[in-house]
């Protein structure tokens, strides 16, 4: 015997409308950002030239992060409720294994990025970066706590669900990391920030959890965060030399190639049960 829905039901699928954001919306998310973002770089003007060192470099980080807060809020204010899918800290079953995984998957995930360096992007970024690293207390505030929380809450927590919603997982996960890598708009971090933000859309997509990714995020962050205050990656012009030669680079990436593909396996494979549901769950509403 086929069950059929109701008529009335079978019109409100019909007429609901799509989830926030399609790829033409998360565009736009993009440039509401960099709108924001350039109208309080240009506020900021006025407090950069009558201040200390330590002074311009807290109005700096101010606005970048209150940037991403106001980007956060204005696009919850904007968003139809209809069409915003709730921002949820947890799955509905978190599973132990895998942020157990996390830190070994990090540190290989971190490792193959290294190779990005071979590109020889330029780095806009570092003489600010340096700097920055000269309040150690501030610089991990907002690389190790701010940035992973305000980036995931946006990229994962706001736009990655919606284009889950409305395309197919691998169109989803690659838009939103192309947006996630575009934003850092430095060229020496956005190809590196893009890998990541593959890996952080495919966790997110196989486990539902916001906070396995700000914890990725976070120990991402906290390693990058170490190296700048290790005096020997200060003022490097070549970040090759700092990397090992020859064979022993090889090995590395070989190992981290291993942990990494292991490593997503066994993820894969602990939330093959959650996923499958979710689908079965969406299916049948769209039936």
């Amino acid at each position: 015997m086929i069950e059929t829905l109701p008529e009335s039901e079978i019109q409100a699928s019909i007429n609901q409308p799509a989830a926030y954001p399609t790829v033409k919306e998360s565009w736009g998310a993009l440039g509401w950002f960099m709108l924001l973002a350039l109208v309080l770089g240009f506020l900021s003007i006025p407090f950069l030239r009558f201040t200390t060192h330590a002074q311009a470099i807290i109005v700096t980080v101010v606005a970048s992060d209150l940037a991403k807060a106001l980007i956060i809020v204005f696009l919850l204010w904007k968003i139809p409720s209809v069409r915003r899918q709730p921002i949820r800290l947890l799955a509905s079953r978190e599973i132990p294994l895998v942020y157990l995984l996390l830190p070994l998957l990090v540190f290989a995930q971190m490792a193959l990025r290294t190779l990005v360096v071979f590109l020889h992007l330029p780095n806009w970024m570092s003489d600010s970066m340096q700097k920055l690293s000269a309040f150690p207390g501030l610089s991990f505030f907002v690389i190790c706590i701010s940035a992973p929380i305000l980036e995931e809450l946006l990229f994962r927590g706001l736009l990655l669900p919606g284009l889950l919603k409305n395309y197919s997982p691998r169109k989803a996960i690659i838009q939103s990391s192309l947006l996630f890598g575009i934003i850092h708009l430095n060229p020496a971090q956005v190809v590196s920030a893009f890998l990541l933000g593959l890996f952080l859309g495919w966790l997110y997509y196989r486990t539902h959890s916001l906070a396995a990714c700000i914890v990725v995020h976070f120990l991402n962050n906290a390693v990058a965060w170490k190296a700048l205050q290790n005096p020997k990656w200060q003022n490097v012009d070549d970040p090759i030399a700092l990397l090992p030669g020859g064979s022993t680079l090889l090995l590395m990436i070989v190992i981290a190639a291993v942990i990494f593909a292991g490593g997503t396996w066994l993820i894969w494979r602990a939330t093959q049960q959650s996923v499958a549901m979710r689908e079965t769950s969406i299916d049948s509403l769209e039936r």
